[in-house]
């Protein structure tokens, strides 16, 4: 817990591979997208089979990796399952707008050189990249979303999937900086 703390706070995010956080998403290939804004970008279509498969990894999330940070953390609003991304991923930002200061996103496909995707994080003053990498099937990034990092995901190269679940927490700002 020690290494996700410490990266968090000073380099905007921690990635990990862990595919036991997957066991509810399991069917996500038989699941049926929406587009989302004519942007590229779809949305996972939601029934209670879904509601509940989000709500089951959100929790787990927060057992295994939330909890143990904070005791008193909150769960974010609203989490999401997207293919692609939209004109905003683009570009540099930071989710802090949306009122949570901790997302955690579960990649479900597999990314690198030849493909793109790759997300790049950096210092929001000095400009500073603090690291980046191209998401790997079963890859957890946990990313800072207080005032000091903003991140960026750079354009698909390729035509495939780039699946994502997003789950937003709120912990104590200390913890983030």
């Amino acid at each position: 817990m020690q290494k996700l703390h410490d990266d968090l706070f000073n380099k905007g995010f921690h990635k990990l591979n862990d595919p036991e956080l997957f066991k509810y998403l399991t069917e996500i290939d038989s699941w049926e997208w929406k587009n989302w804004k004519n942007q590229g970008l779809q949305l996972i279509k939601r029934n209670s089979i879904i509601e509940e498969s989000i709500n089951e990894t959100q929790k787990l999330i927060a057992d295994k990796y939330i909890k143990p940070l904070d005791e008193s953390y909150r769960f974010g609003g609203e989490c999401e399952i997207v293919n692609g991304m939209d004109d905003a991923t683009l570009s540099w930002h930071n989710d802090n707008i949306e009122g949570y200061n901790l997302c955690v996103l579960l990649y479900m496909d597999s990314m690198d050189e030849d493909i793109g995707g790759m997300t790049r994080f950096r210092d929001i003053h000095s400009k500073e990249i603090t690291g980046e990498f191209y998401p790997q099937k079963y890859d957890v990034s946990f990313m800072n979303h207080g005032v000091r990092f903003e991140h960026i995901v750079t354009p698909m190269k390729l035509p495939m999937d780039r699946r994502v679940a997003l789950f937003n927490y709120n912990i104590n700002k200390v913890l983030i900086g």
